[in-house]
């Protein structure tokens, strides 16, 4: 294999993929987070299934150091503004640290989302949507990212705990239309949550779980939330199950270059040492691809999320087709 061609081994990957050949599985995620927990130690070796069936061997370089060049400092002016302004602002202040502190700014984005034009919106967009009593047992948030860290000064533009305050609106809503009120579970997963967050987030009811958890917890009862994420979760979703409702970034329409997109996540997989990449591979950690956008088409109907780019960037809301007595999907 050391000896096929970059071309070689993209026409592989294509044929596999064009093949159905999933790129995850939840036995091959808990397989891995498994081997992590009982070899994770730097120099240990854990040993993962191709996309081609190959069995390869990863060194855990957890620690490890590199040798470069003598460090070189540099000064800069910088000016922080805020984003959307473009006003001068204040120097960003430390990151939040006790639980009480966390739960306080998160009280107050959570009244502030649920006194929000958009949150009105939401709301009656689902239960447009959601008009008989609905089959939901979990509602899972990926990449919400830590609420103390997010903290920084008046000007912050607040997006994890909006985030996460809309994790509860979604929550309180499918409650209350629920079949059995009391059951749906909600967790939230992301490796950027401080022992703060994770203290306040439990004290609301949302089970903070580690990676890879929540991907092992998403199946066809399941609502699945992500904004902007580090990890592909459209790529890993549109294998593992098919959600009965996703809010996410908002799928597009094919564009010239996006297979390879796929291809960082790909290339490990068949070829793990293999040194390809392409600029356009870099453009998203959550591409979009002819999977993803074959599984909205055949089994989802898209609606409007409500806009508001500071928070939540261009997302859109899906929700899974009902079928019909003579097992075709029809519209909701």
């Amino acid at each position: 294999m050391d000896s096929e061609s970059r071309e070689e081994i993209e026409q592989k990957i294509r044929s596999l993929y064009e093949a159905g050949c999933p790129l995850f599985t939840k036995d091959a995620i808990r397989d891995v987070s498994e081997q992590l927990k009982q070899n994770g130690d730097t120099g240990q070796e854990i040993l993962i299934k191709g996309l081609d069936g190959t069995i390869v061997d990863f060194n855990i370089e957890t620690g490890g150091t590199q040798s470069a060049a003598e460090p070189e400092l540099e000064y800069l002016m910088v000016t922080l503004r805020n984003k959307v302004t473009k006003e001068p602002v204040d120097p960003p202040v430390r990151a939040l640290e006790t639980a009480e502190e966390v739960e306080k700014y998160l009280n107050a984005s959570v009244q502030a989302w649920e006194g929000s034009e958009q949150c009105r919106q939401l709301k009656s967009t689902l239960a447009a949507a959601i008009t008989t009593p609905v089959k939901v047992t979990k509602i899972i948030g990926f990449a919400c990212a830590s609420v103390a860290v997010d903290y920084y000064n008046e000007h912050s533009d607040r997006r994890s705990p909006f985030q996460h305050a809309l994790l509860l609106t979604i929550w309180n809503l499918l409650e209350k239309q629920s079949e059995h009120p009391g059951t749906i579970a909600c967790y939230a997963q992301d490796p950027a949550y401080r022992e703060a967050d994770k203290v306040t987030l439990n004290k609301l009811g949302i089970t903070v779980l580690e990676d890879p958890e929540a991907f092992l917890e998403v199946d066809d009862s399941s609502v699945v939330f992500s904004c902007a994420p580090n990890v592909p979760v459209k790529q890993i979703i549109a294998d593992i199950a098919r959600p009965a409702l996703m809010i996410w970034d908002k799928v597009g329409e094919y564009q010239e270059g996006d297979d390879y997109k796929i291809w960082w996540v790909l290339r490990l997989m068949v070829k793990p040492k293999a040194s390809f990449s392409s600029n356009k591979a870099e453009n998203s950690t959550d591409p979009d691809s002819s999977r993803v956008r074959e599984m909205i088409k055949n089994h989802y109907q898209e609606l409007e999320f409500p806009s508001d780019r500071v928070h939540f960037g261009t997302m859109a809301i899906y929700v899974r087709k009902t079928t019909s007595a003579n097992g075709n999907e029809v519209q909701k």
